[in-house]
């Protein structure tokens, strides 16, 4: 299916919130992108923005990286922000996809906290927002009887490079996802999409 076909199927399966969903979709095919959750709390704050560059003077660590080699284009849905208002129920900032793999994306760059108790606080929020946002979007698909379209479906937590290791603290929560979404639970930055 085409990315034009998936934007018009998620316009008949998705109830607009906000937004309409493609109202909330852009597409992009270069080699990278970076990503800012602009979250800051003020009421002119946009969700999330992106770019193919890092503007000059910016905290790089503060970017979620995507690359694409092949330069294939695929789809940004600004989920959190655009297609739902910032304030709200948990779900996450941004969701990739491509015409056979979507990912489901949380920003967690700007946490700043070095305790592990507010690190693992912040990766079961991430972890909560991601579970909400995949549940939601399968159950639309399901209840309008509309076969899920991606073979591939990911889960990824942008978290600061000074988090410990992931995968040993969490093997519960990606099983759990592995087992109920078909999906794989991540903490990465950057990431290879599509």
């Amino acid at each position: 299916m085409t990315l034009d076909a998936l934007i018009k199927l998620l316009d008949k399966v998705i109830p607009p919130q906000q937004a309409a969903p493609s109202d909330c979709i852009e597409t992009v095919s270069g080699s990278v992108t970076f990503f800012l959750d602009e979250e800051d709390g003020s009421s002119k704050n946009t969700g999330t923005s992106f770019a193919s560059t890092i503007p000059a003077g910016a905290d790089p660590n503060l970017y979620f990286q995507v690359n694409n080699p092949a330069t294939t284009e695929y789809a940004v849905w600004k989920y959190d922000g655009c297609f739902f208002p910032l304030r709200g129920p948990a779900r996450c900032d941004i969701i990739l996809f491509s015409d056979v793999k979507i990912a489901f994306v949380e920003l967690k760059l700007n946490a700043t906290s070095l305790k592990n108790r507010a690190i693992k606080e912040n990766r079961k929020k991430a972890i909560s927002q991601l579970e909400t946002s995949i549940q939601r979007l399968k159950g639309e698909f399901a209840s309008s009887s509309v076969p899920w379209p991606f073979s591939e479906t990911l889960a990824n937590i942008a978290a600061p490079q000074h988090y410990p290791h992931f995968a040993s603290k969490n093997a519960h929560a990606v099983k759990r996802f592995a087992d109920d979404f078909n999906a794989t639970l991540q903490e990465a930055n950057p990431i290879t999409f599509p």
